[in-house]
């Protein structure tokens, strides 16, 4: 151990960026192996630093098409689903944190009947962002009341739409509100589950790039201050 603290003491700069190397890789190992998180204890306060990869607010994601996936909720009886736009994920994290991450939802799903995912109708002519919001696709994502996944067709309605006007649109595309159509896992069974970037992973490793990146700033200034200094005590003697 003691000839450790002495490489440290005469190497500091880059021994700071070993060390948080060292967390770096342990905590990717940690969040690789499926943990919710990772702890570093410290033996003289006898406190533990956690890392919390923030799991619960990973939500499965399930192939329909290409850049297209279907994001469920797993925490909300009956299950509940939306359709999101996929893009690919940000260079390199996406080595670590998943291969795709989500670009804008298209529309709620709480059913589906063969290539169609839609929910059920519902009066939204006091809804203030269905009516007057800015957000053409914030619009449209709630104002949609059914998706193909195969053809791109949208039933869309308007705030305004009665709920009995909905149902009768459901109808003419021969889908209705029914239990046997709910987004049970068998409905659930033919798609494929994404690798999707997720929250907690992009944030670790956003903390320790800008700890790495401080570092650089901190300690490079600090490195040539003490060289600035031998330099100065060099020339006096």
């Amino acid at each position: 151990m003691i000839p450790l603290c002495r490489w440290f003491v005469a190497h500091w700069f880059s021994g700071v960026f070993a060390i948080v190397a060292v967390i770096w890789v342990i905590t990717m190992i940690a969040y690789a192996s499926g943990a919710d998180s990772v702890s570093f204890g410290n033996r003289y306060t006898h406190q533990d630093a956690t890392i919390d990869f923030e799991r619960e607010h990973d939500h499965p994601i399930y192939e329909l098409a290409e850049g297209l996936g279907l994001e469920i909720d797993p925490g909300t009886p009956p299950r509940r689903a939306s359709i999101v736009r996929l893009d690919a994920g940000i260079p390199i994290i996406c080595w670590l944190c998943g291969k795709l991450h989500k670009s804008g939802g298209i529309a709620m799903a709480d059913f589906r009947r063969g290539d169609w995912f839609y929910r059920a109708p519902s009066d939204d002519s006091h809804n203030s962002e269905a009516l007057h919001g800015r957000r053409a696709e914030s619009r449209a994502y709630i104002l949609t009341l059914a998706y193909n996944r195969r053809t791109g067709e949208r039933i869309q309605v308007e705030a305004t739409t009665t709920v009995a006007e909905q149902v009768l649109l459901l109808q003419s595309h021969g889908l209705a509100v029914s239990d046997a159509d709910r987004l049970a896992p068998a409905a659930l069974a033919d798609l494929a589950s994404l690798s999707i970037q997720r929250e907690g992973c992009v944030i670790v490793n956003a903390a320790f790039v800008a700890v790495t990146l401080l570092w650089l700033v901190v300690g490079g200034l600090a490195l040539a201050l003490g060289a600035m200094v031998r330099r100065m005590r060099s020339r006096r003697r």
